[in-house]
């Protein structure tokens, strides 16, 4: 990219346009970034932006390209799953049937978004012969699908927009002599000339598939027709409709939803994309904490956590996943005026520019301490570099130490549990032994998790101090051979522990076997504790981690159903008077907490009244716990409360607050009328998770 930014380029899909002061006005209404990009500019190099930029992209794309074949191989399994099952869907049917059933497949919990989807998609049009797709595939939207006349046309022309045949020639149609658009008949023409092509060059005949996109928000009755027109063709047409759900697989949101009427013409499969926090642990592990890869920027505390409690609690997206990621690395690379250093170190020319002494100075300033600062002033440029070089070689291999560590308390960790032993304790928020143990490795906190892992190995009882030996002996047989190479002294320790195994017919078996286990449970500790280092104590470790620097959350959209769940089931979490969770009774939440809580403990129908009751109930509670101790004899406070106005106001006013907070649920979308009872509402949120 040119330092010049040069607007008539049609090849450049970004301009940088460097911040001056000269842009601001009289006001300024963000104090705190100007005053960041004013930093970054005065210890900024000469061009620095160009740099920094090029540098982002160079070490973005790197990870970018780890994380997308990590969520490949999650999804994988899945896709090859649904590609069989579309290959087979005419061939494997049942006998017997009284009428033909349209093959449906549901997709729950699309969590990779629309990444998945381009999976499936490509997986569909991948055939031994490219000029013979196995599968047509079209697309649909609830946009395009606002009338049945459209969703049928839009249905139609996704498939006959391409030539039939091998020739790869369109027929032209004269709309005064030919089918309307919309008109199933118009398909079956056009599949007719496809299979005729294909049976004359024995070819396979292709499936028909549709991908229905946020199946929710299709209308239902315009969904029912369009799927009782289509079952009327089948098999003659083979088509085959996937269906993509945001909601949970159990209770479908298609059974919920769709009449008995249409789910009998339907042949459903359902199948359920990995998500949650096992694909966040597979991305972090293999991405950020494995020694088989080495990122350019290592996560900092500040911002993994943030990412692990966003993905865990608000949106469990991949793709939003990937822009945290994305957005982590862009504020490093935005903020950080060192961050050219990150790949390679700049040229004498470039930092001996008068624009760069600034960046030159910064950089002594780092490297230097106060012992040696005139020292760091005298020297030479070139020797500079050679530092920085230096810092970075130091920088990795303790980094890759710290990860060589991490895997093995994981695998000792994965060994112990196994084997019966507790040896994380649970948490609230982070609910994974991976993901806690990452987070305190970033925090240099992970000694309490190297002495639990020890005392543990202390106690093995005899019969499986050898299996557990040979869970070390394997890792380090399957690691890369850096590994075995580097730390060859260490398998030789585990080689002579195994050695070390005594017999059972020895007469200080017991004593043996004790003894080994505390030499394990000794070397264990001491050998994490050199490996874990804490990376802060590094010179220049603020170019390659991101550190302390906060999560620019400003940036990040909440997942809007998952923050409103969020804040009826937790709301003081969301209020200046915070309480813990073991804290929080039912009765301290708001009425309308209150009222979900128990629609969360209801069926599909809710009758209003006894939802009405349970609420009260509960309002009961609350007055007895809140109120304070009343003046006078049980038997004056007892002829005050009967038949009084008090008992009359306060019924009043707990109808008053039911109302309100039902109109609340009502307006968010949790329930939904319905004619046939007049004092039921219809739940339309389930499978949530009040943890």
């Amino acid at each position: 990219m040119s330092p010049i930014p040069n607007f008539e380029d049609i090849s450049q899909s970004v301009f940088l346009i460097p911040y001056s002061s000269l842009d601001d006005g009289p006001e300024e209404e963000n104090e705190t970034d100007l005053r960041e990009a004013r930093d970054v500019l005065e210890n900024d190099l000469e061009h620095g932006d160009i740099l920094r930029w090029e540098a982002y992209q160079s070490a973005w794309a790197k990870c970018l390209d780890k994380l997308q074949t990590i969520i490949q191989k999650l999804h994988e399994p899945v896709v090859e799953a649904i590609a069989e099952e579309i290959k087979n869907a005419y061939t494997e049917t049942f006998p017997g049937l009284p009428y033909p059933e349209l093959p449906t497949i549901t997709i729950s919990n699309p969590a990779g978004g629309t990444s998945f989807l381009n999976e499936l998609t490509n997986q569909l049009d991948r055939s031994n012969d490219e000029a013979d797709p196995s599968s047509f595939v079209t697309h649909l939207h609830p946009a395009e699908c606002s009338n049945i006349m459209a969703g049928m046309k839009m249905l139609i022309t996704g498939f006959i927009d391409r030539p039939p045949d091998k020739a790869k020639t369109q027929f032209k149609r004269k709309p005064a002599t030919s089918l309307a658009n919309y008109d199933i008949n118009l398909l079956n023409a056009w599949f007719a000339a496809v299979r005729n092509d294909r049976e004359q060059r024995n070819a396979k005949v292709p499936s028909l598939v549709a991908v229905l996109h946020d199946f929710e928000q299709f209308n239902p009755s315009v969904m029912q027709d369009i799927i009782d027109i289509c079952s009327l063709h089948i098999p003659q047409l083979p088509l085959v409709f996937v269906m993509a759900l945001s909601s949970a697989q159990s209770p479908s949101y298609l059974h919920v939803t769709y009449p008995r009427s249409t789910l009998a013409v339907l042949r459903i499969r359902q199948f359920h994309v990995p998500f949650g926090l096992h694909a966040l642990e597979e991305m972090l592990r293999q991405t950020f904490f494995t020694t088989t890869f080495d990122p350019d920027v290592m996560l900092g505390p500040a911002a993994l956590g943030f990412i692990v409690d966003y993905y865990s609690r608000y949106n469990s997206s991949l793709d939003s996943l990937l822009n945290m990621f994305q957005l982590v690395y862009l504020k490093h690379f935005m903020i950080n005026p060192l961050s050219p250093l990150v790949k390679t170190t700049p040229a004498a020319d470039i930092l001996s520019a008068v624009a760069s002494y600034s960046f030159v100075d910064t950089l002594f300033g780092r490297l230097c301490t106060t012992k040696t600062s005139d020292a760091w002033r005298e020297k030479p440029l070139p020797t500079l570099i050679i530092a920085v070089d230096e810092a970075r070689e130091v920088f990795n291999a303790c980094i890759r130490k710290s990860r060589l560590g991490f895997e093995l308390m994981i695998v000792v960790n994965t060994s112990l549990a196994s084997l019966g032993y507790k040896s994380v304790e649970p948490d609230a928020h982070h609910s994974t032994a991976l993901l806690r143990i990452a987070i305190d490795l970033v925090k240099g906190r992970a000694t309490k998790h190297i002495e639990m892992l020890s005392s543990l190995i202390r106690k093995l009882k005899f019969s499986e101090v050898s299996s557990f030996l040979d869970t070390l002996r394997t890792y380090y047989r399957d690691a890369p051979a850096h590994i075995r190479d580097q730390e060859g002294k260490h398998k030789e320790h585990i080689d002579h522990f195994i050695a070390g195994l005594p017999q059972e017919g020895d007469d200080q078996y017991s004593e043996k076997m004790r003894q080994l286990a505390i030499d394990i449970g000794d070397w264990l500790l001491n050998y994490l504790d050199e490996l874990v280092q804490p990376l802060e104590e590094l010179p220049l470790w603020e170019v390659w981690s991101t550190g302390q620097t906060p999560f620019p959350m400003e940036l990040m959209n909440p997942s809007i159903r998952a923050s409103t769940v969020s804040g009826l089931l937790r709301s003081h979490e969301f209020s200046d008077s915070a309480k813990k969770p073991e804290e929080t009774n039912l009765w301290d939440l708001p009425d309308t907490g209150i009222l979900f809580q128990r629609y969360l403990d209801s069926g599909k129908m809710i009758n209003v009244y006894d939802w009405f009751d349970s609420f009260q109930s509960v309002l009961e509670t609350q007055r007895r716990e809140t109120s304070g101790p009343r003046k006078g004899s049980p038997r004056k406070r007892g002829k005050k409360s009967v038949g009084g106005g008090n008992e009359g106001k306060w019924k009043l006013q707990v109808q008053a607050r039911f109302i309100r907070a039902l109109h609340e649920l009502d307006y968010l979308g949790f329930v939904k009328h319905t004619g046939r009872k007049a004092d039921h509402v219809i739940r339309t949120v389930f499978d949530v998770c009040d943890t």
